[in-house]
């Protein structure tokens, strides 16, 4: 390794402000320069008088949080998801009550021209269960007179015992229509079970030569 020195204005002194030459002791090698730079107590004043050395003052408070940003736009609806798995079908439910059914049964008498004579006239066989709920009768001619009872036995020829007509039979008195909608005196009678055997008996008749008795029901 080479060294040099130098105390003149050659190559390798530095120049200062007083013009004087800066002593500089250089050393060098394949790995470059190196050396100490010797000044006076004057010259190195004069750096120091250049360097800023003011303390650095401490670090303020974090200063206040800023307002917050305004809310972004919202963004696009996504895309509609698929149709889920339909479900399994509920229990089947309690059958309803079935509703009323209204109807009615009776019988046609014809006198042939000549006034209905007294006695039983025929019977009806019903076949389901119903509430007598009333009466009907038509006569001709029209100032017909004529009283018909009701007989009913179950499931048998029902007889003058079986009246079920109480003092309510259907009736013409002088009249050609009559009805009643509400044969109270008739009780248990106006109940009637499959099966049960109905019968009209002419009680008394002048002047009506026709008749039709209808009985209203429910069921």
């Amino acid at each position: 390794m080479a060294t040099m020195s130098d105390h003149g204005s050659t190559p390798g002194s530095t120049p200062v402000d007083d013009g004087r030459p800066i002593p500089v002791d250089l050393s060098f090698d394949s790995s470059g320069f190196s050396g100490i730079l010797h000044v006076s107590d004057d010259t190195l004043q004069k750096v120091l008088n250049t360097i800023d050395l003011t303390p650095l003052g401490v670090k303020g408070d974090p200063g206040v949080p800023g307002a917050d940003g305004k809310d972004g736009k919202d963004g696009a609806n996504g895309t509609t998801g698929a149709d889920g798995t339909a479900g399994v079908a509920g229990a089947k439910g309690d059958k309803g009550d079935p509703g009323s059914t209204t109807g009615s049964i009776g019988i046609t008498i014809d006198g042939g021209g000549a006034a209905i004579l007294t006695g039983l006239k025929g019977y009806i066989t019903v076949p389901y269960s119903c509430t007598i709920t009333g009466w009907r009768i038509t006569g001709l001619p029209a100032a017909s007179s004529i009283v018909v009872d009701v007989w009913k036995k179950a499931g048998a020829i029902p007889t003058v015992t079986d009246r079920i007509a109480g003092s309510e039979r259907p009736t013409l008195s002088s009249q050609q229509l009559n009805s009643n909608t509400n044969p109270t005196t008739w009780g248990a009678g106006l109940i009637v079970t499959a099966g049960d055997v109905i019968g009209f008996n002419v009680d008394s008749c002048t002047v009506c030569v026709w008749a039709s008795i209808v009985l209203m029901f429910t069921k």
